[in-house]
């Protein structure tokens, strides 16, 4: 596995990924784009095993809060610990740009990622009722970087 910063080569198979990932719910191409246009806010970073890429990760900051806004890994590839590297490398590189802290929103059901949250030391903050588009609720977590 090798991480690495996303370009814009990197779209096709990104939203490849997302759509794989999220379906009904992936993202656009331009809300790839915006993370790619802002790389002083920005941590867009992928993983790929063999050449193909099979995970990424993106977290946005302002000057004094930073978010984790999205994370995908494909089928094949979960829980084998590439959401988590990107994830390490994410906040090693927000804490490099003077950020104390990174937020992040889960949907309640997904027990594996909030499973993995935990394990990285997020800390729960609160349930967010209908959320998500569908009406799913969020769990608000927290991690002191």
């Amino acid at each position: 596995m090798s991480i690495r910063r996303v370009v814009p080569e990197d779209l096709t198979a990104i939203l490849r990924l997302e759509k794989k990932c999220f379906a009904r719910d992936a993202w656009h191409r331009d809300q790839f784009l915006s993370y790619l246009a802002e790389p002083e806010r920005s941590v867009f970073l992928l993983a790929s095993v063999n050449g193909v890429v099979s995970a990424y990760a993106i977290a946005y900051h302002t000057a004094s809060r930073a978010e984790i806004d999205s994370i995908a890994v494909s089928k094949a590839y979960r829980g084998k610990g590439l959401a988590a590297s990107l994830l390490k490398r994410a906040m090693k590189s927000l804490r490099q740009r003077g950020l104390s802290a990174v937020f992040l929103n889960v949907r309640l059901d997904n027990h594996a990622a909030i499973g993995l949250y935990l394990k990285l030391r997020f800390e729960r903050i609160r349930r967010i009722d209908a959320y998500y588009e569908d009406g799913a609720a969020a769990l608000r977590m927290r991690r002191p970087l």
